[in-house]
């Protein structure tokens, strides 16, 4: 940033061209995702930031299932807002990219890999065996390059709570 210059008539052979990042700046952030709708972008990102927010304010309260159907509800609503159908216009995923691209899949996998991970992994530590075979299969099977079963292995019981397992 010391040796770049702001304005394109300023771009030399030396330093970065910052003009580049504030002419495409925009479609670095939204993509070709139509102007006229971008406000979606905003409100989706508004109302995911709130509910983050929300959530760990009142992680003392929450339980897995209420934390899981308030992610999968957001993720639903995020959808529909973004790709539209019903009452908004409908817009196509190929104009999707830039930041919104790249957080959607990201938001998508961590909320799959929540949604599936945190089960297989009580299942895995299940004393009945047809729960710990399916979840070991599973696990195994996919081997180490499973990403869904991340986030669980960062789940911790204490022997107290593994042991009330069934």
């Amino acid at each position: 940033m010391r040796n770049g210059a702001w304005c394109s008539g300023a771009c030399g052979s030396t330093g970065a061209c910052w003009a580049y990042i504030a002419a495409y700046g925009d479609q670095f952030l939204n993509g070709n995702y139509p102007e006229a709708d971008r406000w979606r972008i905003y409100l989706v990102t508004a109302t995911v930031s709130a509910v983050i927010i929300c959530g760990f304010l009142a992680r003392s309260r929450l339980t897995y299932f209420t934390a899981l159907a308030g992610a999968v509800a957001v993720w639903v609503l995020s959808a529909a807002i973004l790709r539209g159908g019903l009452v908004l216009p409908a817009i196509d995923e190929d104009l999707w990219g830039g930041l919104l691209l790249t957080l959607t899949i990201a938001a998508t996998a961590m909320t799959a890999s929540l949604v599936l991970g945190i089960p297989l992994a009580f299942m895995r530590m299940s004393r009945l065996p047809v729960l710990n075979s399916i979840a070991r299969l599973y696990i195994e099977w996919d081997g180490p390059t499973n990403t869904v079963n991340e986030p669980s292995s960062m789940l911790r019981l204490s022997p107290p709570m593994a042991s009330k397992l069934p």
